[in-house]
């Protein structure tokens, strides 16, 4: 059994008005709060191996498999998911899942939800990437 966490768009995000404008918007903030980690964490695609992805319509990435840091493939995308889920074992990558759902969550509002196997308020993790996100979004506003 993995450590989980779960996502939700209320309608599929190419639906939502400036869907895709958001949709990038969320991916920006994205790659740019998991760059600002005083401890850098290797991403890499889905499967551990190549690089993440971070494109205007899908986000996808995991740990590195070489150093046994990857669990399961984090994937959002426009034109597939509009609710999906990533066991990560509570591996490094987590707090980038962690960071993801937030920006997506910040981005997109009440059209977004999630939820985590973990507790938000304990998890050091959850509070890391709270903290990380509202820096990045009081800096843009």
């Amino acid at each position: 059994m993995g450590y989980t966490h779960y996502w939700d768009f209320c309608i599929a995000p190419k639906f939502i008005d400036n869907g895709l404008a958001k949709f990038k918007q969320a991916v920006e903030a994205t790659k740019s709060c998991i760059s600002s980690l005083k401890e850098p964490v290797k991403l890499c695609d889905g499967m551990g191996r190549g690089d993440p992805i971070f494109s205007d319509t899908k986000i996808v990435f995991n740990g590195d498999e070489s150093k046994q840091e990857d669990y399961e493939g984090f994937l959002i995308d426009i034109e597939k998911n509009c609710d999906g889920y990533c066991k990560t074992k509570r591996k490094p990558y987590d707090i980038a899942v962690c960071i993801a759902l937030r920006c997506f969550k910040k981005v997109f509002g009440s059209d977004f939800s999630f939820r985590s196997d973990g507790a938000l308020s304990q998890e050091p993790n959850w509070i890391k990437s709270l903290q990380i996100v509202n820096d990045y979004f009081n800096t843009k506003t």
